[in-house]
């Protein structure tokens, strides 16, 4: 994957997770966590598409993109989005928070972008995250779940790991450790 096609799943990702925190944010309670979420993105309108009727609905996927949302075990959204009738994961994010050694607590967002989706449902994608500039040193993270057969609910478990080298020299490593998730139509 290029840096160009990096960057814009990012921004995607950004306006997916954006979107899903807006439709949160009207729905839960003034007390949720989700409203302290600031992810720099603006919120932008979902377009709506009327690919699939009600009587195609109730006989499952419809050939086009899917959504499904939820939220984590750490009380954070999560988003996927399906496409290829139910094969594909053609993208999905969450927000995560990392607990680092230096003992500070960070909310960021993860995300992936084309993940197989196999015959019996399940999913897991693992991948090392580049360094990029002098302060981030990378990290890896990793999916892993099932689909249910319609592929209207999903079961699984996030986890992301970074690194940082700070400015007085010393790295600060932080993770999420296994975030358990679930998504549904």
């Amino acid at each position: 994957m290029s840096t160009h096609e990096y960057r814009w799943g990012n921004r995607r990702l950004g306006l997916l997770l954006g979107a899903s925190l807006l439709a949160i944010g009207i729905a839960v309670p003034n007390n949720s966590r989700a409203e302290v979420v600031n992810w720099r993105v603006p919120a932008v309108p979902a377009t709506v598409t009327t690919s699939a009727s009600a009587h195609t609905a109730g006989q499952g996927l419809a050939r086009s993109a899917v959504a499904l949302g939820g939220f984590t075990s750490q009380g954070w959204p999560v988003v996927f989005e399906l496409g290829r009738g139910g094969k594909l994961v053609t993208l999905v994010g969450a927000g995560l928070e990392l607990t680092c050694t230096s003992g500070v607590q960070v909310p960021v967002e993860d995300g992936w972008q084309l993940v197989d989706i196999a015959k019996n449902g399940k999913v897991n994608a693992t991948e090392q995250i580049p360094a990029a500039g002098d302060a981030f040193t990378g990290g890896s993270h990793s999916l892993t779940g099932r689909f249910n057969r319609q592929r209207s609910t999903f079961r699984g478990v996030w986890s992301l790991q970074v690194g940082f080298k700070l400015a007085d020299g010393t790295t600060d490593q932080c993770q999420s450790g296994k975030v358990k998730l679930v998504a549904t139509l």
